[in-house]
Formats: C-alpha cells, sequence, structure tokens
C-alpha cells in the first residue's frame, strides 16, 4: 500500500475514461449523484454513529507499528500492514504472528503493495509490485506459492481462485496500455485489459490510497482520475455511479494543457476544480469517498438506504473528543468501513494531543462526568506515551 499524499494537488479525470473493448459504453445505466463542493458542512459523528471501541495493538516487542495503510477485519481478528510487514492480531488486539519476509528469493518480497486475506483458501495473499509477483501464505504466515506477473502494479483484488486484477494507473509497462489487467496465475498470462490509457495523460500518474471495494457480490473499482466508480468481474466493466460536480468538474481540456507533473500541480492549485478521489470504501449501505477542492481534503459519505449525502471537511467526533473540532485530511481517512464498523488508525501522539484538547475544551464538572463515561479511552491517555502503536478506532454505524 505504498502512496504518495501529494495533497490537495491531483486531480481526477472527470469525462469518460477511454477503454479497452472489455468497459461497457452504456454509461446511461450508471447512478448520478451530484455534488456541490460550495456547500460543506460542519459534520458530528452521532449523525452516523451511536458508540465507539479502542483497540491498542500490544504484544510484539520486536518492532512498533508504523500507522497502518490497511486493515482487514474478519472473525479471526486483525491483519494489517505496516513498514512492509503483514501482522496478526487476535480481537482484543494481542498479537499473534507476522509475516515479514523482505527479499529477492522464493517467498520474499521487496515491497507489499497490497494485500487480501481469503478465508475460503484460508490464504494470505500479497501483490509485490516492485518484483512484480503474487505471493501466497496460509493464515500461519507459512509460504505456500508465488505467481509472476510481469505487471507494475499498486493494489489488486481476487476475481476466483484462478484470476486477478491488478491495478497500475499510469505506471509503466512494456506493451501494456491498460491500467486495469487481469491475470490467471494458471496460464500466468494477462488475459485483458481494462481502462485503456491515454498517452496525452500518462503524466498523471499517482499512487493511490484505495481501490477496490467488496460488498454483498459486487466488486467495486475507482480511479483518482475518475469521477466514476465501476463494477469489475472478469468479463468485463461498466460505471455504477458517476459524482458530478457540476460547474467544478475538471474539463478534459484542461488535462491535455500539460506534459509535466509539476507545471500541471503548480496550476491547479490556482482554480476551482474538484481533484483527485482516494481513500475509496463501500458496503451495502454506505460509500466514502474523499476529494480535493481548494487546499481542502473533503470526506463525502452517501448513506444509500435514506439517499443522505454527508459533504463536511471539518467535524467533531462528539461521541469519543466532544468539543475538539477538526479537518479532514489523509491521516482521518478510514483504513476499513464494513457493514458494522469504520475504522480509523490514530497515532497514539495524536490521540494524547485531542485528549489535551477535550480537557481543555470543556469544564471541570463535565470532564469528570467524561471520565466515567468513557473510561477505556481515558486509561488509555493515563497509560500511552507519543511513541506507541497507532489505536484503532471502531465507529458503530447506526
Amino acid at each position: 500500500m505504498k502512496y504518495c499524499v501529494y495533497l490537495l494537488c491531483i486531480v481526477f479525470f472527470i469525462t469518460s475514461i477511454r477503454c479497452s473493448t472489455n468497459e461497457s459504453s452504456e454509461d446511461f445505466t450508471a447512478q448520478t449523484i451530484t455534488v456541490d463542493p460550495n456547500e460543506m458542512n460542519h459534520f458530528n459523528y452521532s449523525k452516523l454513529f451511536t458508540g465507539y471501541e479502542l483497540i491498542c495493538f500490544s504484544g510484539n516487542n520486536s518492532a512498533i507499528l508504523v500507522k497502518p495503510e490497511k486493515i482487514v477485519a474478519n472473525e479471526l481478528g486483525y491483519f494489517l500492514e505496516s513498514s512492509d510487514a503483514i501482522y496478526f492480531y487476535d480481537k482484543s488486539g494481542i498479537f499473534k504472528s507476522v509475516i515479514n519476509r523482505r527479499g529477492t528469493g522464493p517467498g520474499e518480497y521487496l515491497t507489499i503493495s497490497d494485500f487480501i486475506i481469503d478465508l475460503n483458501t484460508n490464504t494470505i495473499e500479497i501483490n509485490d509490485g516492485e518484483t512484480k509477483k503474487i505471493l501466497q501464505f496460509n493464515l500461519e504466515g507459512k509460504f505456500i506459492n508465488e505467481y509472476s506477473h510481469h505487471i507494475n502494479s499498486y493494489s489488486f483484488a481476487k476475481i476466483n481462485n484462478d484470476k486477478y486484477l491488478l491495478n497500475s494507473g499510469r505506471l509503466y509497462n512494456d506493451n501494456i496500455d491498460y491500467s486495469l489487467n487481469l491475470f490467471n496465475i494458471n496460464s500466468k498470462e494477462i488475459e485483458f485489459g481494462y481502462n485503456a490509457i491515454d498517452n496525452n495523460l500518462k503524466y498523471l500518474n499517482f499512487i493511490e490510497y484505495a481501490n477496490f471495494s467488496h460488498f454483498g457480490d459486487t466488486l467495486s473499482y475507482s480511479s483518482s482520475i475518475s469521477n466514476k466508480i465501476y463494477s469489475v468481474d472478469s468479463a468485463g466493466m461498466h460505471a455504477r455511479v458517476v459524482l458530478d460536480f457540476k460547474s467544478n468538474n475538471v474539463p478534459i481540456e484542461y488535462y491535455e494543457r500539460f506534459k509535466d507533473l509539476t507545471e500541471f500541480i503548480s496550476a491547479f492549485k490556482k482554480t476551482n476544480y474538484v481533484s483527485i478521489f482516494d481513500g475509496y470504501q463501500e458496503t451495502l449501505r454506505y460509500m466514502f469517498i474523499s476529494y480535493s477542492f481548494q487546499n481542502k481534503r473533503p470526506f463525502l459519505i452517501i448513506d444509500k438506504k435514506y439517499n443522505k449525502i454527508y459533504n463536511f471537511n471539518s467535524y467533531e467526533d462528539d461521541l469519543l473528543f466532544p468539543s475538539v473540532f477538526q479537518k479532514t485530511g489523509y491521516d482521518s481517512l478510514p483504513c476499513l468501513i464494513d457493514d458494522h464498523y469504520f475504522y480509523v488508525f490514530i497515532d497514539s501522539y495524536k490521540f494524547i494531543e485531542l485528549f489535551e484538547n477535550l480537557k481543555n475544551n470543556i469544564s471541570n464538572d463535565k470532564y469528570l462526568k467524561y471520565i466515567q463515561n468513557n473510561t477505556q479511552a481515558y486509561n488509555i491517555y493515563k497509560n500511552i506515551s507519543p511513541e506507541d502503536n497507532p489505536i484503532l478506532i471502531k465507529y458503530k454505524l447506526n
């Protein structure tokens, strides 16, 4: 999940992406959601969440975790990536095992570009975009097999036991001009590609925070340079959702004026266009995505059940840190959303800082009452140090 944070300066491609014949052109079937970026409201967490749970990760004294970029939560516990290692913790946050096999030999990797947990096959699967291979381990961390795909790539998704989608963005690949490629581990071949890359826009190559989301029987895909969210499978892809920012959409002609990323970024900062999608997550009920607008990183949460849109760039976590106002940004992106929880990692130093702000912003009587009602949070605050492992906050969805 290595990604570069180009804050507030990367744009997405609002017009239709030019794709291979495996992409449906029937965009009229897609749902259009209209968003006015000029109408952002302050957001209180109690509008969407009913409570929270804090998970402190402990028991592995050999390494202090860097704030994880991805987490998988299931009935076994938590699998998370940090500093090119995959850690497994039980539901209480107690360390169980780690995969840490950096190298160039069999069963080794140079970087963890992405990982998935497949409970159907009881495997941990890693995409190493640098050595261009997929590695499989059992849930105890024992190496099983690896498959070279020869694709510079970031994130990936599993279609079935034989086929994987590899997301390359605009990374250079010999004789491959697609941002998504379907790889068959049996034939060891790329069967076909989706999302043809426009040669005029190859300079807009960004490493993205999240691209794929599974919910129900649907695998969805989002790219930072598109305002569309696609359904994808081994047969093709088609647009499910179009996010329309009206007059703030970026015209294709604007991108074509530039050939250099630095020049583009410098010019883009002076516009009122909406840009990069990132942090995409979706469940049967909720969709989350962030974007850039006027040097802000707004969050967009869509409640599909009740057709509600929450568009905000400031918020109050009135469940955990009441009376403390915060700005949206990369450091507060959710690392996972499932049917029950909204998961966010927070660095220990930041947790301490927010707690101090809380204490300073309310009266002594309110603070004493807060402590009585939030004993877990208070005990963590009293016992952690700034360099301790990041804390996982699980917000309970309505």
